[in-house]
């Protein structure tokens, strides 16, 4: 399991488990009998949770309804009970798709987040400023007072803790428009473009080469200093290693057959895009690159590359994809006009 997995899965479980605790397992607030003969007859303490008043005197244990209450807490304690278990089951189908699928869903994401609030707002009212009154009250010797447990806090933490899975499931891609956040390249004049040259033909003769594609890579050289490529439109350029400060890897939109791609971003206007259709030779990578299906070895030309370039990162889509399994497949870029504003981010 990747770590953006894991870390849902702890968080999502952590806010369903606090959730459940506070609803079902814990009282809100407490009557409790400072010293004196009630101390005895009513077992310590009277509770209050998000349904009823309960109790136990002589051995015998009863509960009653909200309607003696005042303060606001026995109108606001139904609505917390089912708001919290709405947001407990959000979460969880959350948390079950992220780890399941690799991605959470952005539409639910949008939901939870205002249920989020709304139980994290409910719960400062009926905890904190809308609670169960009356003034702590001396007589016989002993002192009746209203106390608040731990478990309007809890409620507050299962709250954050369920934010925070909601917005670890869904990756920066899928938030924003598939560009990653990458350390800012550095700018230097790009290298000058040459006469366009004849492509070679692609390696993988069943795949054909898409024109007009930005940053297409029609040749590329692996070496221990960096990429010496050709794109196709004929410019030459010499990355290395050093300069890479980024590796992004997705699925081109269905109108350009969704193939994987991976782009090398490294400074201003030297970005390469390798595709099934691009020339790779140079230092081995332990794969076929004869071989015509090119998603299985793009896990290993970004470990290469990794490996390689010490400054290089990953955003959240490319490491779901790279610590995936087998069938974990690349975020498709849902159409071109997105693809245009990844193209602008990485120039």
């Amino acid at each position: 399991m990747s770590r953006d997995r894991l870390r849902v899965l702890v968080l999502g479980g952590t806010s369903v488990i606090l959730v459940l605790a506070c609803t079902f397992g814990l009282d809100w607030f407490r009557i409790n009998v400072g010293r004196g003969i009630l101390d005895e007859a009513l077992g310590g303490a009277v509770g209050f949770d998000l349904r009823t008043i309960h109790g136990c005197a002589n051995g015998n244990c009863s509960s009653i309804s909200f309607s003696k209450l005042s303060g606001g807490f026995d109108t606001l304690a139904p609505l917390v009970f089912f708001e919290s278990l709405g947001f407990a089951l959000l979460v969880a189908i959350q948390t079950y798709t992220k780890v399941m699928s690799g991605s959470g869903s952005d539409k639910l994401a949008r939901v939870n987040y205002t249920v989020a609030v709304l139980l994290f707002v409910l719960t400062v009212f009926a905890g904190y400023l809308l609670a169960p009154q009356f003034p702590a009250t001396e007589m016989f010797g002993f002192t009746l007072s209203i106390d608040r447990t731990w478990a309007p806090a809890l409620m507050l933490l299962a709250a954050v803790t369920g934010l925070m899975a909601n917005y670890s499931a869904v990756t920066q891609d899928d938030r924003v428009a598939f560009a990653p956040v990458l350390p800012v390249a550095r700018v230097v004049p790009a290298a000058a473009p040459v006469p366009p040259v004849d492509v070679p033909a692609p390696v993988r003769a069943s795949v054909t080469p898409i024109p007009n594609l930005q940053y297409a890579t029609a040749t590329a050289t692996l070496s221990r200093a960096g990429l010496d490529a050709r794109r196709e439109d004929g410019t030459a350029l010499l990355v290395m290693w050093r300069d890479v400060v980024g590796v992004v890897v997705r699925r081109l939109p269905e109108p350009l057959d969704g193939h994987t791609f991976i782009d090398v971003v490294s400074t201003a206007g030297a970005t390469l895009r390798l595709l099934p259709w691009t020339r790779l030779d140079g230092d081995p990578l332990g794969v076929d690159l004869d071989d015509v299906d090119f998603e299985p070895h793009a896990r290993a030309i970004v470990a290469h590359i990794v490996a390689h370039a010490p400054a290089a990162t990953l955003d959240a889509g490319t490491r779901a994809f790279v610590d995936g399994g087998a069938t974990t497949r690349p975020t498709q870029v849902p159409d071109l006009a997105t693809l245009a504003i990844l193209d602008a981010r990485l120039a």
